[in-house]
């Protein structure tokens, strides 16, 4: 089972709307969070999330990932490593850290404009790319009224 917590932020303005995810991985950024077998909701929250500072405002499971949706008032992102800052530090590149995608859209019709690079590249060699997590994440989350 793998676990991803994650951050999700929407931002319109009258041309774009703009998100920002932020996904908590492992291995400088490269890899889901390996959990084990747990797939209790209830235990992944005391015994992975909490011990480790995350506070979830929903978690759900899709398949065999577990995503956690954080609380950005409980939850310090500031405590964690960024993946840009990662990048800097080159005894520090294994570390876990935050990793951010942005994806722009032209409104009205929700054309892509714009990605941040690597939105194409999977994880631990699995099928799911930053994008495609995004946009699962986004109609779970922003459904169309």
């Amino acid at each position: 089972m793998k676990l991803v917590p994650f951050f999700l932020q929407k931002h319109e303005t009258s041309l774009l709307t703009v998100y920002r995810l932020s996904l908590f991985l492992c291995d400088g950024g490269r890899s889901f969070w390996d959990i084990g077998t747990e797939s209790d909701t209830g235990v992944i929250e005391r015994e992975f999330l909490h011990e480790n500072g995350f506070f979830a405002s929903s978690v759900f499971q899709e398949k065999d990932i577990v995503f956690a949706k954080l609380d950005p008032q409980q939850t310090q992102k500031s405590s964690f490593y960024t993946w840009e800052e990662l990048q800097e530090l080159p005894d520090k590149r294994r570390e876990d850290c935050f990793r951010t995608f942005t994806f722009c859209f032209e409104k009205p019709a929700e054309k892509s404009w714009f990605r941040s690079e690597f939105c194409e590249e999977s994880f631990d060699g699995r099928t799911e790319t930053p994008f495609a997590l995004f946009q699962g994440l986004k109609n779970t989350y922003y459904k169309k009224v």
